[in-house]
């Protein structure tokens, strides 16, 4: 367990895994700096609608946010990774990997682009390698 902790503490995304049940299982550090996300909403058993209302409400909402809101919950419903690449309110954009899990939850892997980054805008997705 001390290895695995490790691991998700120092890679170079914001890591986190949530259940079948949309709960938070665990994020890391870099998670919770790319979205602002206070202690309490980085914490096992947090509801993911409640991380994503907090971003939304402190201007991370992906610009485009229902073409993103869509995609997303068609990978849910499909069980397939993706990579959806978004600008966020602030002006961020933000690369997030979605991997789904045997069972019924999904690792999301987030990358902020500083600089040159793939492509603005509107909600992009294409298949995970």
């Amino acid at each position: 367990m001390i290895r695995f902790e490790a691991a998700v503490r120092n890679i170079s995304e914001g890591l986190c895994m949530l259940d079948a049940e949309s709960k938070l299982v665990i994020c890391n550090e870099r998670y919770a700096s790319i979205y602002g996300l206070p202690p309490e909403l980085t914490k096992p058993g947090a509801a993911h609608a409640s991380i994503v209302e907090y971003r939304l409400e402190h201007g991370m909402q992906p610009v485009g946010a229902d073409g993103y809101f869509a995609r997303h919950q068609e990978l849910l419903r499909e069980g397939a990774a993706g990579v959806i690449t978004v600008r966020l309110g602030n002006g961020r954009v933000i690369s997030i990997r979605h991997q789904p899990i045997a069972d019924g939850g999904w690792v999301d892997a987030s990358r902020h682009h500083r600089g040159n980054h793939p492509r603005q805008g509107n909600p992009t997705s294409k298949p995970s390698l």
